[in-house]
C-alpha cells in the first residue's frame, strides 16, 4: 500500500510545483477576489484526475491487478494519494495567502478572510465532496467512462449548490468570501457555533462521506474487469 502512495505522490509532484509557481506569480493580482480558493479547489482535483489519468495511459492499472494486492488496498491507497494531495494544496493555497497578506496592505481587503479556519473548513468538505463523487466512478469505469461520469456527477453538483445558494440567498454575501452554499453555510455556523464546533461537524461530515465512497469503491472495482 505504501508503494502505492509513494508512486501516487511521485506522479504529482510536477502539479504542486506548478501550483507554487502559479500562486506566487499570481497572488499579486488577486487581492479582492476570492480566486485562489476556487483555483486551488480545481487544482486538487485535477492533481486526483491526473494520478488516474497517467495511470489509465500507461496501462499501471493493469500490472497493479496483477500483483498480490487486494483491490481493497488499491482503493484505499488512491484514497490516501487524493487526501494528502488535497492537504498539500491547501497548504499551499494558504500560505501563499498569508504571505501575501505579510507582504502588503490589505486591511479591509479580502486576504485575512480567505485564509481564516472557517473558509479552509468549506474547502475541506468541498474537497471531500468531489473525491466521493469521482473515485467510484474510476473504479468502476475506469478512466474514460468514469472520467465523463464523475466529471457531470460533480458538475451537477455544483450547479446544483449553486442553484440552491441564489433560490434560498442561503447566508450574506462577504467580500472576498467564494461563492456558493457550502462556503455560505460553514462560515455562517462558524460564525454562531463557533470553529471548533464547525471543525468537528464538518470533519466528520467530510469522514463519512469519504468512507462510504471508499466502500462503494472497493465494492465497484471488484466488479471492474481487465
Amino acid at each position: 500500500m505504501l508503494s502505492l502512495i509513494y508512486k501516487d505522490l511521485r506522479v504529482g509532484l510536477p502539479f504542486l510545483v506548478v501550483l507554487v509557481v502559479m500562486f506566487v506569480l499570481g497572488s499579486a493580482g488577486a487581492v479582492r477576489a476570492p480566486v485562489f480558493f476556487w483555483v486551488s479547489l480545481v487544482f486538487a482535483a485535477t492533481l486526483m484526475l491526473g494520478l488516474s489519468q497517467m495511470d489509465w495511459r500507461h496501462g499501471v492499472d493493469r500490472f497493479v491487478h496483477s500483483l498480490p494486492v487486494s483491490r481493497k488496498l488499491v482503493v484505499y491507497s488512491r484514497y490516501v494519494s487524493a487526501l494528502l494531495g488535497g492537504a498539500l494544496t491547501l497548504t499551499i493555497a494558504g500560505t501563499a495567502g498569508m504571505l501575501r497578506g505579510m507582504a502588503f496592505d490589505t486591511v479591509g481587503l479580502a486576504w485575512p478572510r480567505m485564509v481564516a479556519a472557517d473558509v479552509a473548513l468549506a474547502w475541506v468538505l468541498l474537497f471531500a465532496a468531489f473525491v466521493a463523487l469521482y473515485l467510484p466512478c474510476y473504479f468502476r469505469w475506469g478512466h474514460g467512462k468514469g472520467y465523463i461520469i464523475g466529471a457531470l456527477a460533480i458538475a451537477g453538483g455544483v450547479l446544483a449548490g449553486d442553484f440552491i445558494h441564489q433560490t434560498f440567498k442561503h447566508g450574506v454575501a462577504t467580500e472576498g468570501l467564494p461563492r456558493g452554499v457550502v462556503v455560505s453555510a460553514v462560515t455562517d455556523a462558524a460564525t454562531r457555533f463557533g470553529v471548533p464546533t464547525t471543525a468537528i461537524v464538518v470533519l466528520g461530515l467530510s469522514g463519512v462521506l469519504l468512507l462510504l465512497s471508499a466502500r462503494l469503491s472497493v465494492l465497484a472495482y471488484r466488479q471492474r474487469e481487465f
